[in-house]
């Protein structure tokens, strides 16, 4: 699976207004690349068809993939938590 190179545009004014996102970014860094990208995408509004060509994967195989990441950024979160 190819990467698609997206980096999280986030700033230092984003953590001090609302530190809940700071966590969330930095949870996301933790995540494979592919992950990330997908995430990422996922995050600007690209739809499940643009995701899955964008990548060169399966529309459905975007959604479960989404659904993966999202538990484990749940779990990642968790960590961070304690």
């Amino acid at each position: 699976m190819e990467a698609y190179a997206v980096e999280a545009s986030f700033s230092k004014a984003d953590s001090d207004r609302d530190p809940r996102l700071a966590l969330v970014y930095h949870a996301i860094r933790r995540l494979d690349r592919a992950e990330r990208s997908i995430v990422l995408m996922y995050l600007e509004g690209f739809k499940y068809g643009e995701i899955a060509e964008t990548l060169g994967l399966n529309r459905n195989h975007v959604g479960v993939l989404i659904n993966r990441i999202k538990t484990k950024l749940g779990k990642l979160l968790k960590e961070e938590a304690k």
